[in-house]
């Protein structure tokens, strides 16, 4: 049974097993944020909830672009049902990190905003509509054609056959861009100091700076624990993976 705990300042703890968790729940309520945040990391089987108690630590801690990173994490695994108070956190740190200066927002739309609104988990719901939408336009199209008994320019042209092509190409085009966005990557910086470079090493060339809680997307090349990664549009460089969170 998951036990909450509730602050005032920032919202929902959630106690996750009992033995090594309960000792960095100690930690926290004694305002040791970092302690805490480093148990938490060093779980091995981490869940969402793992991420979120690490987001929470971190905010406290005062280092609110990991929070963002932690948060990215945990609200990209966590059920529907828990998303809410995941999203208001990290509204909250993203506020923060904002005010503190290092914000990097240079993503693209489509990579800033639909990819993630649907990675968090929206695709089942416009599946759903999609089917209906297409279950439907079979049902008024065979009740139509029944009584029309032939195809012809004019019933085609009818406003409710048009109308409901429509809607079943609208969402089927929102539903591919679920499948492609559930197929897509992204990552948060989670270090600090770091340089992408232009290739997989040190030894390579510093192209640019990346701040913790920079989300970034994956472009699917990785060599040597590199990954390749797209900051902006023509920005491509690459990054240790022990400076990233994927999600």
């Amino acid at each position: 049974m998951m036990h909450i705990f509730k602050s005032f300042s920032f919202i929902t703890i959630p106690l996750l097993l009992i033995g090594s968790v309960a000792f960095s729940d100690d930690l926290y309520n004694q305002g040791k944020y970092a302690e805490a945040s480093l148990k938490w990391l060093g779980e091995p089987n981490k869940t969402w909830a793992t991420y979120y108690n690490i987001g929470n630590s971190f905010y406290k801690a005062g280092q609110p672009g990991k929070a963002v990173a932690y948060f990215e994490k945990a609200l990209s695994d966590a059920p529907r049902s828990e998303k809410s108070d995941i999203r208001h956190n990290l509204d909250l740190a993203t506020q923060k990190l904002k005010d503190s200066g290092f914000h990097q927002d240079n993503l693209s739309f489509w990579y800033g905003k639909i990819v993630p609104f649907f990675k968090h988990g929206y695709t089942q719901i416009f599946g759903l509509l999609l089917l209906l939408c297409a279950t439907s336009l079979n049902f008024f199209l065979i009740s139509y054609f029944r009584k029309k008994q032939t195809l012809s320019w004019r019933a085609m042209g009818s406003p409710l056959p048009i109308g409901l092509i429509c809607l079943t190409l609208l969402f089927s085009t929102v539903f591919f861009i679920g499948n492609f966005a559930q197929k897509t990557t992204l990552g948060a910086v989670i270090s600090e100091n770091i340089v992408a470079k232009s290739g997989p090493g040190d030894k390579f060339t510093d192209l640019f700076k990346l701040y913790p809680g920079t989300t970034i997307v994956i472009t699917g090349e990785k060599q040597d624990n590199w990954f390749q990664v797209r900051f902006s549009i023509g920005n491509i460089g690459w990054v240790h993976e022990k400076d990233l969170l994927l999600y």
